[in-house]
């Protein structure tokens, strides 16, 4: 995806959730990053260690107003 009016350019827009769960849009850097993202995702890693992604990633997490705590929704 392009948006020229950020900079962005050749991004990758991926929805990512499981059942039950809710969908959240991810925005990574490009199609690279994005193979990058699931190669580290799938690799083995250490109790309570960092996680290296490979790459930047730009996540968007929708919530009820219901669910927020108060004075955070009108």
């Amino acid at each position: 995806m392009d948006i020229p009016d950020y900079g962005v350019e050749g991004a990758c827009l991926s929805i990512i959730g499981a059942l039950g769960q809710k969908p959240r849009p991810d925005s990574l850097s490009s199609l690279e990053g994005f193979e990058q993202f699931l190669e580290a995702a799938e690799a083995p890693r250490s109790p309570g260690g960092a996680i290296d992604l490979g790459t930047t990633t730009l996540s968007l997490n929708y919530e009820a107003g219901s669910d927020l705590p108060a004075g955070m929704y009108p």
